[in-house]
């Protein structure tokens, strides 16, 4: 089930009516209709009882707003824990430091063709002291 059709409904509650939904969730008054109709096709029963003033939960239409509530609730806070996870440094931290110079002996000597550093070599790839 989308969520939005959730928020449009509980806003439709809140505000007493679609017009009031719509304004205070920026959508036009044809999409809230069309989520209260979605939702009430999904559940096979009607969930506002509308008249002149506004509307107002049937029995279904209450039942609905609790557990509504109880799933947005979730929502958010499911969004708030993957958020901070993500924000969380993870995985293994790598830390690389040139030895000092009395490790690499062949560093300090002058260089021949015999110990003279290749590029990439791991025998000896730092410059000399």
């Amino acid at each position: 089930m989308d969520t939005r059709l959730l928020t449009s409904f509980l806003a439709v509650l809140r505000t007493g009516g679609i017009t009031a939904a719509a304004a205070e969730l920026g959508f036009v008054q044809s999409t809230v209709t069309t989520h209260i109709q979605t939702l009430e096709r999904l559940v096979g029963t009607p969930l506002l009882d509308r008249h002149p003033g506004g509307v107002s939960p049937t029995r279904a239409g209450s039942l609905l707003a609790e557990r509504a509530r109880q799933v947005l609730d979730l929502e958010d806070r499911m969004l708030t824990e993957l958020t901070t996870a993500a924000a969380e440094p993870a995985g293994p931290v790598r830390l690389c430091a040139s030895p000092p110079a009395w490790a690499w002996p062949c560093c300090r000597r002058s260089p021949s063709p015999t110990n003279s550093p290749t590029a990439g070599s791991s025998s000896c790839n730092h410059p000399a002291a």
